[in-house]
């Protein structure tokens, strides 16, 4: 039961990680201009 709970606690902490880390990299293409995304979703 312990180790379920440490697991649950650090797959939630690197996934929280991973999911700013690619918020981050996502608002930096479209400052950099690195994407047409946004020109194909408006």
């Amino acid at each position: 039961m312990i180790g379920f709970m440490i697991g649950c606690l650090v797959g939630g902490t690197v996934g929280i990680l991973a999911a700013s880390l690619c918020a981050a990299a996502g608002h930096s293409d479209r400052e950099m201009n690195c994407t047409d995304l946004d020109d194909k979703i408006r």
